[in-house]
């Protein structure tokens, strides 16, 4: 009988622990966060695909990996950068396939997408030719030049307003190393090159780095213009995606000066 009943005994305990525990994590299921729960699968987030001088993929930039991290972590979202030519990044974010990284703001494009808060500040740089002495400082002063930009990539309205009016484009293919050598070969006056560099400098250190030989071109000491960089997602798609948690992250990271410094490190 003692033998029996500490048989029952046990196998009761053992009934109560697990309930316990299945109560236990019933509770902590509710207590996740909707957008983290949402969010728990990867991610995709589309960027431009960088190239090196044998047009040979590049892994995304540090400071950029590590910024999409910060916004994701914080945001509960689980980002993982696709990284494509532009192009086919462009025709799969505009067929909801998934929110995308960089994108400008085009009345034809806030016509389709939802995009998130800036998060950061642009830097579209003129380059030119090492032989080239004329200085470029402004939309004004490519009256009458050649200026190669990429298919598929936009500047904002003013440039929109200015372009094949105030000067010509030539939309190049997003293969920096052929619009390098169509700059360095006097085909083109001004080749424009959008990234977050905040001088001159470090344009032609990264262009370096990159294998590219920035001897034979100059950087114009400012650049051209600024554009916020974005977040943005189809308009169909947004429902099923943290966009307000998103910007309350890159909100605060803008005013803490989280953003700024993940860039900078």
């Amino acid at each position: 009988m003692s033998c029996f009943i500490n048989k029952k005994r046990s196998i009761t305990f053992s009934e109560v622990n697990q309930q316990r525990r299945l109560t236990l994590l019933a509770m902590a299921s509710a207590l996740v966060s909707p957008a983290l729960a949402a969010s728990d699968p990867e991610l995709p987030l589309l960027i431009w695909q960088l190239t090196d001088q044998f047009n040979h993929p590049l892994p995304t930039k540090p400071t950029i990996q590590r910024l999409v991290d910060y916004l994701g972590t914080k945001a509960g979202l689980r980002f993982h950068l696709q990284a494509y030519p532009w192009n086919r990044a462009l025709k799969l974010a505009n067929e909801g396939v998934a929110p995308i990284w960089g994108l400008s703001q085009t009345p034809e494009r806030l016509q389709r997408f939802v995009f998130s808060h800036p998060i950061y500040e642009t830097n579209v740089w003129m380059l030119v030719n090492k032989t080239q002495t004329m200085p470029f400082t402004s939309l004004a002063s490519l009256a009458g030049k050649r200026v190669s930009t990429f298919r598929g990539v936009s500047y904002g309205t003013e440039f929109e307003a200015a372009k094949n009016n105030l000067f010509t484009v030539e939309e190049d293919s997003d293969n920096l190393n052929a619009r390098l050598a169509k700059l360095i070969a006097g085909r083109c006056d001004v080749m424009l090159h959008a990234n977050h560099a905040r001088t001159a400098e470090q344009v032609v250190a990264e262009l370096s780095d990159y294998g590219y030989d920035a001897n034979q071109l100059r950087v114009m000491e400012n650049p051209l213009l600024s554009e916020p960089a974005y977040i943005a997602i189809l308009k169909e798609k947004v429902g099923s995606f943290a966009m307000d948690e998103l910007n309350r992250v890159i909100d605060a990271g803008r005013r803490n000066g989280d953003v700024e410094r993940l860039l900078r490190d």
